[in-house]
């Protein structure tokens, strides 16, 4: 996987990327949440590549996004393809995926129109991540706006649970800034999309998972310990829950990435 840091204001995008699947790869297509959304592109013209999600295939416009859809995720393809795409920052998540758009696979040319079609068109001709950096940040400068003081709240907020590794509780985080945990609540599901739990949940098993892999000598119930879990049982669950994988498959095999 490449990933492109840009000079575009990091305060709404996370990263610019590229990344090539191959079939030859065990668990290869795989995606794992990390409560950012993203703008995706794929050249769908000439291969058949689909999503599948809850044993249901979902035909992929050149340049989507996923909204209320729960993992597990994979894609389906033949043989190999590649995908570019913008992931934003968590707290300008509704930003960019508003709730008003419906639940499932999104055709951004629907909610740009034919401005982002020209630009989808010109990307996938070239598929060159530094092309689609610059034809895209004329669409993206449109949605940029003046942060308030609820989005600076939570980008703090974001920066604390990832820094506890997930490990931190809502009372904690309530008490810090002077909130009441239901105001918190609701104002981090309106700018994340997740609420919070779930949000440090995700967090807290994507750090563990990225730790075993790190350390293959530690036992999986080292790991869960470590990260707060009551036991290897209760990891294996949350991680089922939450990314839809039993986390041995994750630690052991390749053919996925992280960042995803």
């Amino acid at each position: 996987m490449k990933v492109l840091n840009h000079e575009i204001n990091d305060f709404y995008i996370k990263e610019y990327y590229y990344q090539s699947f191959d079939d030859s790869i065990e668990n290869t297509g795989i995606i794992i949440d990390d409560g950012c959304f993203e703008y995706i592109f794929i050249d769908n013209r000439k291969k058949n590549i689909y999503l599948i999600h809850n044993n249901k295939k979902y035909n992929l416009p050149n340049c989507f996004t996923l909204n209320h859809m729960l993992p597990p995720f994979k894609f389906q393809y033949d043989r190999q393809f590649t995908t570019m795409g913008i992931k934003f920052q968590p707290w300008v998540n509704s930003l960019f995926v508003p709730d008003s758009l419906n639940s499932g696979v999104i055709d951004l040319t629907c909610v740009y129109g034919k401005e982002l079609e020209k630009t989808t068109v010109s990307i996938l001709e070239n598929f060159d991540l530094n092309l689609m950096i610059s034809e895209f940040d004329k669409v993206l400068n449109l949605k940029f706006e003046r942060v308030d003081d609820e989005t600076n709240l939570i980008q703090s907020i974001c920066f604390e649970i990832h820094q506890k590794n997930g490990i931190i509780s809502i009372n904690e985080l309530s008490k810090k800034h002077g909130i009441s945990r239901q105001t918190l609540n609701k104002l981090f599901k309106k700018k994340v999309k997740y609420p919070i739990k779930y949000y440090s949940r995700l967090v807290r098993t994507r750090a563990a998972i990225a730790y075993a892999r790190n350390n293959p000598n530690l036992t999986l119930t080292d790991v869960s310990y470590k990260y707060g879990y009551f036991d290897q049982s209760h990891f294996i669950n949350d991680c089922k829950n939450l990314i839809g994988y039993n986390p041995l498959l994750l630690i052991k095999k390749e053919g996925y990435s992280l960042n995803k």
